[in-house]
């Protein structure tokens, strides 16, 4: 098997799980735009609307926070890890951590968008649709591929 498409197999496992969320995330959107477009019966009226539409879009914004702040871990401890490793060792002793923070980040900014998604069930308001986009559009820019693996162990391993 050549190199290229060996480090392609060594992350898919990271790509669909990613992928599987921000999937969830679209399909569960269509699902809701569906039952809450504009012109649609009204149905359930929760009376505390604001409040959890504020809480949802709380929730995405904290969500975005938290996760760069556990890549930031996940770089930290790559650092640590390859202290003194060449590049080419330390690129396979920090896929599993590299994958991991993935995982969190994207998790983080997942989360949020499912909420986004419920409120506007419940309080049915199509623009809170609006806000599931921005994590969706979150889960895809952070999408991994071998290119950003490489920049992370490149970081990890020249301190400058």
């Amino acid at each position: 098997m050549d190199p290229e498409r060996a480090n392609s197999v060594r992350l898919r496992p990271t790509q669909i799980i990613v992928g599987a969320l921000c999937v969830g995330v679209v399909v569960f959107g269509a699902v809701v735009a569906s039952l809450v477009w504009p012109g649609r019966q009204s149905g359930w009226f929760v009376t505390s609307q604001d409040v959890f539409e504020w809480t949802a879009k709380g929730l995405l914004f904290v969500g975005i926070v938290v996760g760069a702040i556990l890549w930031g871990i996940a770089r930290r401890q790559a650092r640590a890890r390859a202290a003194g490793l060449t590049e080419d060792h330390a690129r396979d002793t920090l896929l599993p951590l590299f994958q991991a923070g993935i995982i969190m980040r994207a998790a983080m900014v997942e989360g949020p968008g499912i909420v986004c998604i419920v409120v506007a069930l419940l309080c049915h308001n199509v623009w809170m649709l609006a806000w599931a986009g921005v994590s969706v559009a979150g889960l895809v820019a952070i999408f991994p591929t071998w290119a950003t693996y490489e920049r992370f162990v490149l970081d990890a391993v020249r301190r400058e």
